[in-house]
């Protein structure tokens, strides 16, 4: 429905008032005889208010009811132009220039009951014109020129409860021009005013109705997250909250740390707008992006030395994250990786500022080559999902571990077991090859500062550096007979790595 001050619409005679079907304009019956301020609809009913006093020919004080086929006037109607209309229920609440409504009092705004037909008064009123209407239940919200309702002060917006008036705390400074609800619990104003409730609100404020501050969202970081990754929201009256969302699909957690802020865990989404809702209505704040990366990081991270040649390695293994589809190894030398993937980027083994990329792909192990004996190498293994610009990198809580690479040397027994296991002392050049035993078994090998109670062996013929004392444990009470084989050629006694 459109209201106002013209005569034809689409081409097709209409005073005042016109109807818009989807697809062509129609007038609603002869119209009303003069400019159209305000329009409301329930159902079949069509209500106009404004400057006229003639309706479908026939006499309308400033505001009438088109039922669908001809104009209906409500009662003796009301004493001067009709500035908002809003309807709840059976009630029509009109607001606008008047002080009678059906010959009644009534202080620039007044209801209609269709029930009853009759006119009445909401207490004394306003002291100045309502300019617009909002109303829910038996709350309605009246917003105009006025600074008092009922005797009460109210700056240019207050509400009527079905039996008093009272302000919306301080008000706004100017006059505003438009109401609207946001579900029960909030009000919309907009006007011409700069500050709303003692604070800079220039043009458009929001109002809690349940006795608490409406929520204000003012940012969330980071921007984009994936599942179980942690968005920080701030603004104010947070204090509360009862839900939290992104993109439509509820937080997997959050946590209220203070009336300006809230830390959430995203769950699986979609991308869209992060809401908050309080005991004083929601917030809303469009612009997150969900990112579709792994939910969990690979598991169990161990390392493993090899020698290829002259050149030592290490051999990085991992179990796999069954949400992901590659991992992204990267290390640093001497203390943990500081590089952080970027989603929408791949890479390629090589130097990433003070960090290196070691291996992109879907195995779950890689060989380190360019190591150094005696270096300490701390790693970082994150997951992914996707390729080329939709890739996307878990980021927190990358699986983190480190080793030292020492001099070490393969057994120097071949083995025609098939359950051989090898392992190397601990801080010492030093390889033991274990052939035979039962399948499944696992020895292992630990160099001890002291000598242990038991199973002591001196290295012969060294002098002038610590003895090695080691101790070999396995993992099943009866292992099995073995055959043990030491090399020693990895010694590296130069290197001080007995120590």
């Amino acid at each position: 429905m459109q209201g106002g001050y013209f005569s034809t619409a689409g081409g097709v005679s209409a005073n005042k008032i016109a109807k818009w079907n989807g697809t062509a304009w129609s007038a609603l019956g002869l119209g009303v005889g003069a400019t159209v301020n305000a329009v409301a609809v329930n159902g079949s009913n069509v209500y106009a208010g404004g400057d006229f006093t003639t309706a479908g020919g026939n006499p309308a004080n400033y505001i009438a009811k088109w039922d669908g086929t001809s104009w209906v006037a409500l009662g003796a109607g009301l004493g001067a132009s009709t500035k908002a209309i809003a309807i709840s229920g059976s009630n029509v609440y009109v607001g606008g220039a008047f002080t009678t409504a059906g010959g009644v009092a009534a202080n620039y705004i007044a209801k209609w009951d269709e029930t009853t037909s009759a006119w009445t008064a909401l207490g004394s009123g306003v002291n100045s014109w309502t300019i617009s209407i909002a109303a829910s239940g038996s709350d309605v919200y009246s917003a105009g020129y006025f600074t008092t309702a009922g005797g009460v002060a109210a700056n240019y917006i207050a509400k009527w409860d079905g039996t008093a008036w009272s302000a919306l705390g301080s008000g706004v400074n100017s006059s505003p021009n438009a109401l609207a609800m946001s579900g029960t619990t909030e009000l919309i104003v907009g006007g011409g005013f700069m500050t709303a409730g003692d604070k800079f609100s220039p043009y458009l404020a929001k109002v809690g109705l349940l006795g608490v501050a409406a929520p204000t969202m003012f940012e969330f970081t980071p921007g984009s997250a994936a599942t179980g990754e942690t968005v920080t929201i701030t603004g104010e009256n947070l204090t509360g909250a009862t839900a939290v969302s992104f993109g439509g699909t509820a937080a997997a957690s959050f946590t209220v740390v203070d009336a300006n802020s809230i830390t959430a865990v995203v769950a699986s989404g979609t991308s869209g707008s992060v809401s908050v809702t309080t005991p004083g209505g929601t917030a809303t704040l469009a612009g997150f992006t969900f990112i579709d990366a792994p939910s969990a990081q690979p598991t169990n991270l161990n390392f493993s030395n090899t020698k290829t040649g002259s050149d030592f390695n290490i051999v990085v293994n991992y179990t796999a994250s069954a949400s992901a589809e590659g991992y992204l190894v990267v290390r640093k030398t001497g203390s943990s990786p500081t590089f952080v993937p970027v989603n929408g980027t791949t890479y390629t083994a090589g130097a990433q500022g003070s960090d290196q990329v070691v291996y992109a792909g879907s195995a779950v192990t890689c060989t380190d080559a360019t190591v150094t004996a005696g270096t300490a190498y701390y790693y970082a293994v994150y997951a992914y999902k996707g390729s080329g610009s939709s890739i996307a990198y878990r980021t927190t809580s990358p699986l983190s571990g480190n080793s030292t690479l020492y001099n070490t040397s393969p057994g120097a027994v071949a083995s025609s077991a098939s359950t051989a296991v090898s392992a190397g002392f601990p801080n010492a050049g030093v390889n033991v090859t274990f052939p035979g035993g039962t399948t499944g078994t696992t020895l292992t090998v630990t160099k001890t500062a002291a000598a242990p109670a038991s199973n002591i062996s001196v290295l012969p013929g060294v002098r002038g550096v610590k003895n090695l004392y080691y101790t070999i444990t396995s993992t099943n009470p009866t292992p099995g007979t073995f055959t043990l084989v030491m090399d020693f050629s990895g010694l590296g006694l130069a290197q001080g790595q007995w120590a």
